[in-house]
């Protein structure tokens, strides 16, 4: 029955359905679909493979250059094309890694040997008992096996693409994390103690679950990352490579484990799915050990917290085995499969690798045991726990403190606290700490035409031409060249009034996003806005105290206002964490932002950045950063506030978190994965904000959504007849009595 009702049940098959379609349906669209870069990049870089498969190595390393060259020479006599060719330029540089890591692979394993003995003979490592010494024993002992073997030329992205998608490694855990929360399912329904009493309804019960999430953490596995990896042998051409050898593979150079790409799907598979298993065991644990959800969760969030706090910790310290015996090795398990480091565990030698392979079973049993026992001897009625005790001592201090804060403090106590806002905003700056910069378009001369735009910043003088035609005549680079007289013709050309300008930081700002970084940074701060808003008005409709309020002095217009003002500082928030982020990361990348006071149309003579091309504003760069962000979080304040109107129009939070998810997150996602059909009804196209930069009216329009969601959100908990009604019905039956 039990096992039914878990693995057969609506919920855990709804969600593993989800999981599966939103992996497969994101990988695909990431690398094989229909928009931008990503619709082209498997079909570039398989063609180009196969024209080169052809050749030695050392021939298609030679015309790799060739085809650089060529794209060099393009680019100086302006014939270069945007489009076609800067996809085969990203996959012949690809094309080219691997080409030049199969030729030194072999000398890289004799170095190897060669190093050791070179060590050995050093004094300092030449103690036979020192942990130096062992270590270059074991190392040279553990490449030897690698010796013999052939590593081959092939479509190496076939493997690198699903390694490098995170999301399958989270799904399958929060699978296992659905998989306990359905564990506990007859806590919420008050049926813990008849369950308790029965015959089987402890360690029986208990026995069965364990086996349950082993099957859930392996069915979970199987379907959410096989999918992917046939996917991407699939668009890669891969299918009959499973029998290459896996250090054929440039990732996998340190990795001394003679094996296939097959065997090595397999051993990745069962690793993941063990892992899985010993994770949801810890979550069922740590969450069956305390009767409370609310301290359940923060003692799962410490226990996580600390884990992650230990993989920060370096390789060299006394502490490492810490970082690898680890949860969050197993979430991440290819980032310590494929680096090579030796540890020192009470006087033996064992690799990363091996100690998180060795542990993963005597931690499962261990947890196991421990998840057994709580089912055993946990009471469902015990003493008062001592945390809560304190938790409501404290509570007790700080209500009359929130109530003399007035309703503001209130209301963001019931949002932040109650409804676990803080947690969401605790989990978007993990994720924000991993962010990237918006992608800046490559280009061969790249550092040349930074360095000489730094250089020479500010207006663009007859001083900076004579200055940039006597670096011309100094140089003595090709490349360096070719980049003087490119950045010459620019200024030669620019009209009165421009500025020379290091271009890094607004070709990010402003660039077409081929990589889709405007458009995953938009859906991600969409869908925290989402989650931390959806219950701001519903909240009270849950716990029916609507009426109550309504009728209360404060509970109408003073309530709404508060409310509104909460939406939009949480739009404002979330708007600070998310993009502040992207300016921080933007000025670190791609240098700070400077000559802020040059007019906008300076920004279209980069050789990059295509958005302001043919732009005559005098507008200075600051204004218009400034409308950029500015109208970005005009998108977000409007966003809210439509938030709060689906709130307050459903009877509980879970529908206002569908309602939302379906009008605003469902949308976003679809146009940024390349369809078409909801890109009018989006605001993610607004909130990216570059592809309708010049264009006032998508901005008017979602002003004019959020300032109607506004207006009708006040109407409806101010001035609602029917409420009203329910009110004066409800209190004319209360004196009847």
């Amino acid at each position: 029955m039990e096992w039914r009702r878990v693995l057969l049940g609506k919920a855990f098959l709804s969600i593993l359905a989800l999981l599966i379609v939103l992996n497969t349906f994101f990988f695909y669209y990431q690398h094989g679909g229909s928009y931008g870069q990503f619709g082209v990049r498997a079909e570039s870089y398989n063609r180009n493979l196969e024209e080169l498969a052809s050749l030695s190595w050392e021939e298609g390393v030679a015309a790799c250059d060739a085809f650089h060259e060529e794209v060099s020479q393009a680019i100086i006599n302006g014939t270069w094309d945007k489009g076609s060719d800067r996809y085969k330029s990203a996959s012949m540089e690809a094309i080219k890694a691997q080409l030049e890591y199969l030729i030194s692979y072999p000398p890289y394993l004799n170095g190897i040997e060669k190093d050791a003995k070179k060590i050995q003979g050093i004094s300092l490592f030449s103690d036979p008992n020192s942990f130096n010494y062992k270590n270059t024993v074991k190392t040279a002992n553990d490449f030897a096996r690698m010796k013999g073997r052939d590593v081959s030329f092939g479509h190496d992205m076939a493997v690198t693409d699903v390694l490098e998608d995170r999301w399958a490694d989270y799904s399958i855990v929060l699978l296992a994390a659905v998989i306990c929360a359905m564990f506990l399912a007859e806590r919420r329904a008050g049926l813990w103690p008849m369950i308790y009493a029965a015959p089987g309804g402890r360690v029986k019960m208990a026995a069965k679950r364990v086996g349950i999430l082993l099957a859930g953490s392996v069915i979970g596995t199987v379907a959410v990352l096989g999918p992917k990896i046939l996917l991407s042998a699939w668009l890669y051409n891969g299918l009959d490579e499973w029998g290459r050898l896996l250090q054929s593979i440039p990732m996998f150079k340190n990795v001394p484990i003679p094996m296939t790409v097959g065997q090595f799907w397999l051993f990745y598979m069962a690793v993941k799915a063990a892992g899985t298993f010993l994770i949801g065991l810890v979550l069922w644990a740590v969450m069956s050990m305390v009767a409370n959800l609310g301290l359940a969760l923060c003692a799962a969030g410490l226990l996580l917290a600390a884990e992650y706090a230990c993989t920060t910790i370096r390789s060299g310290s006394v502490f490492a085995i810490l970082r690898y015996c680890n949860l969050f090795s197993y979430v991440d398990y290819i980032q310590v499969f494929q680096r090579y480091l030796n540890l020192n565990l009470f006087g033996a030698l064992i690799s990363g690798s091996d100690l998180v392979l060795v542990s993963l079973p005597p931690l499962c049993l261990i947890c196991a045991g421990v998840c057994l026992a709580v089912a055993r001897y946990k009471h469902p009625v015990a003493p008062v726990n001592r945390l809560l005790r304190f938790a409501d001592g404290l509570r007790k201090k700080v209500d009359p403190g929130a109530a003399r804060g007035g309703l503001m403090a209130l209301e963001t106590g019931k949002l932040f606290v109650r409804r676990k806002g803080l947690l969401l905003l605790i989990l978007l700056a993990l994720i924000l700490t991993e962010a990237v910069p918006p992608y800046r378009r490559f280009d061969p001369l790249d550092m040349y035409d930074q360095y000489y735009e730094q250089l020479y910043a500010g207006p663009i003088t007859e001083e900076t031409v004579a200055s940039l035609e006597a670096e011309l005549a100094a140089s003595t680079e090709a490349d360096r060249s070719n980049s003087l007289m490119r950045l010459i013709n620019t200024v030669s050309r620019a009209p009165d009034g421009a500025w020379l300008i290091p271009s890094g930081p607004y070709d990010s700002v402003w660039s077409q996003d081929d990589e889709g970084r405007h458009g995953a940074t938009a859906l991600l701060a969409l869908l925290f806005l989402v989650l931390l808003i959806s219950p701001i008005a519903s909240q009270e409709n849950e716990a029916r105290v609507k009426l109550l309020m309504f009728a209360s002095p404060g509970g109408r217009g003073r309530l709404w206002r508060r409310k509104a003002s909460l939406a939009a500082l949480t739009s404002a928030l979330v708007w600070a964490m998310v993009y502040g982020t992207e300016f921080f990361l933007i000025s670190r990348y791609y240098g700070p932002f400077t000559c802020l006071a040059a007019p906008t149309s300076s920004l279209g003579l980069s050789t990059i950045c295509f958005t302001f091309i043919g732009s005559e504003s005098s507008t200075p760069i600051w204004l218009t950063l400034s409308l950029h962000y500015g109208r970005r979080l005009l998108i977000m304040l409007s966003v809210g506030q439509l938030c709060m109107l689906t709130s307050s129009l459903c009877r509980r939070n879970r529908d206002a978190m569908l309602v939302n998810m379906g009008l605003i997150v469902i949308p976003a996602a679809l146009v940024n994965i390349g369809s078409k059909a909801l890109a009018s009804v989006s605001f993610l196209i607004p909130l990216e904000c570059v592809p309708v930069f010049f264009s006032s009216a998508p901005f008017i329009v979602c002003a004019l959504t959020g300032a109607a969601s506004a207006a009708l959100s006040c109407y409806w908990l101010t001035t609602h007849r029917a409420v009203f009604h329910a009110v004066v019905h409800r209190l004319s039956a209360f004196r009847a009595k």
